[in-house]
């Protein structure tokens, strides 16, 4: 197996990916190959049961090796893999809480049919579950992307006992489908900063990333694509007004501070500047409010257009929303 070099796309959250599985049923079939099983019976394969299989899980292969840096995919970078701590300790409770991802094909499926209309010339990768020991859930490497499914076990589970609460929240199976679709959203389409960058650039950036990710996963919850609990999602709607007049005589809107953008966009228990009880990173909820009003309010946009430093770069992108809070 040949070793290439990687140009690695970390996302914090979270990144991953989509492989298109070709038949003459239904080409928009999307496939999660099992690396995390495959590698888990790779010592007890025979040589012929390891080539028929290395054709399918090459790319995913090499992506790990190179992720862990191990050097070359062989057994003896197999061997370190599996007798490491997050393998020994994540895998039985991955494979007892992901018999299978029928249900997360499904729904990459559903997405690959609606990127053609939305944003036909996002990238499709290929996609491997793994088990990772870093924090990252997502990793994408040239034309292939790793899942770990260790990040998704369940907000009770022990390993994230001494997790804060919002960190617990999104170690959930249900943010899977979300944090893959943002992870290629934001890959295709990354945020490109200026050098008079304010909160709202991000703001409107950050808002249109929601915007996609409701629009391309069926059924979507606006709870999910922000990351927060519904709870979380009531009391920003019921206290939006509220919220907004405080961002705005804090002059939030148009800040620089560095400070105030981890404020207003880093995951945390709250967004203390806001209100003690504001849900952390209220950016991105008052960014889609926004984006939300300007297609009320201007006609023949898209989610390319939404996407494009050209729009959240500009002053008048916020003035043609002519966004209301209370509305």
């Amino acid at each position: 197996m040949k070793h290439s070099v990687f140009n690695f796309f970390l996302f914090s959250i979270l990144t991953i990916s989509l492989y298109s599985c070709d038949s003459t049923n239904n080409q928009d079939n999307v496939k999660i190959f099992r690396l995390d099983e495959y590698l888990g019976k790779y010592m007890t394969m025979n040589h012929s049961e390891r080539e028929i299989n290395d054709s399918l899980m090459s790319s995913g292969i090499e992506a790990l090796t190179y992720m862990l840096n191990f050097g070359h995919p062989d057994d003896s970078a197999f061997i370190k893999y599996a007798n490491s701590k997050a393998v020994i300790m994540f895998t039985p409770d991955v494979h007892k809480q992901f018999p299978n991802l029928n249900e997360e094909e499904a729904a990459l499926s559903a997405i690959k049919k609606n990127l053609r209309n939305e944003l036909p010339d996002i990238k499709l990768y290929n996609i491997f579950s793994i088990v990772s020991p870093y924090n990252q859930s997502i990793f994408i490497a040239d034309t292939t992307m790793l899942l770990a499914l260790n990040h998704y076990l369940g907000p009770e589970h022990d390993a994230y006992s001494n997790f804060y609460d919002y960190q617990k929240l999104t170690k959930d199976s249900k943010f899977i489908i979300y944090d893959i679709t943002e992870a290629l959203i934001a890959t295709s389409y990354p945020y490109i900063r200026n050098s008079e960058e304010t909160i709202l650039n991000k703001m409107l950036y950050e808002g249109a990333l929601i915007e996609a990710k409701m629009r391309l996963i069926p059924n979507a919850s606006l709870a999910l694509a922000l990351g927060y609990s519904n709870e979380q999602l009531e009391w920003l709607e019921d206290n939006n007004q509220q919220a907004w007049d405080t961002f705005i005589s804090q002059g939030l809107l148009y800040s620089k501070s560095l400070m105030d953008f981890e404020r207003i966009f880093n995951p945390s228990p709250s967004t203390s500047i806001i209100h003690t009880e504001s849900p952390g990173r209220i950016g991105r909820f008052f960014g889609y409010k926004i984006i939300k009003s300007y297609i009320k309010n201007n006609k023949f946009c898209n989610l390319k257009q939404l996407l494009s430093p050209e729009f959240y770069n500009s002053q008048q992108s916020f003035i043609s929303a002519n966004y209301q809070a209370n509305n």
